[in-house]
């Protein structure tokens, strides 16, 4: 006997097929979105965590700055790393090697370094230096920055000089041109 096949009933099954198929897509495609936003969410709280971390530790190393000014007057001449270092003006964690190897971080991982500086009277700022600061980060620390620091300058132009008023669009220029690497220098004063 001969087996009958209905050729509708085979056509039937491969269209719902095509649409399982279809649907399991579309499926995978919106999984795919929603894992992908969640990593961009999640990276993006993660770097503007820094960009606050770093705003309250240059806050925190004006604070130090103006203790340190009263227990020495405000000549910082001699004044280094090391010394800084050694009274707990940076978090423990980035910082290693001790005496003239000390060595600082930033959040970003980039290296700090310190000189005293001249604001209106000899060595009586201390200008922290900030290397390896990507581009979104340096333009989210101008503005707040300007308030705590001097002065300010990014990729060696000054945004803010002494006593002035931040140059936004300057500052952002500068940021940009740093092509995530420029490096931002804020002088403390008491």
């Amino acid at each position: 006997m001969k087996k009958i096949t209905n050729k509708n009933s085979r056509q039937s099954r491969l269209n719902a097929q095509r649409g399982n198929m279809m649907l399991n897509a579309i499926i995978a495609l919106i999984i795919s979105a929603i894992v992908t936003t969640a990593g961009y969410l999640g990276f993006k709280y993660v770097e503007d965590a820094k960009v606050d971390n770093e705003i309250s530790e240059i806050a925190s190393l004006r604070a130090s700055t103006i203790l340190l000014a009263q227990g020495r007057g405000t000549d910082f001449t001699g004044i280094d790393l090391a010394t800084l270092a050694g009274l707990n003006f940076f978090p423990n964690a980035r910082v290693s090697g001790t005496g003239a190897s000390t060595v600082v971080l930033n959040q970003w991982k980039g290296v700090i370094t310190v000189a005293p500086t001249t604001t209106i009277s000899t060595n009586d700022s201390i200008t922290f230096s900030y290397s390896g600061v990507p581009t979104y980060a340096c333009k989210s620390l101008a503005t707040p920055l300007a308030n705590v620091a001097v002065a300010i300058s990014i990729g060696g132009t000054v945004v803010k000089a002494n006593g002035g008023v931040l140059n936004l669009s300057n500052a952002i220029a500068q940021c940009n041109a740093g092509a995530d690497n420029a490096t931002m220098a804020y002088t403390l004063s008491r």
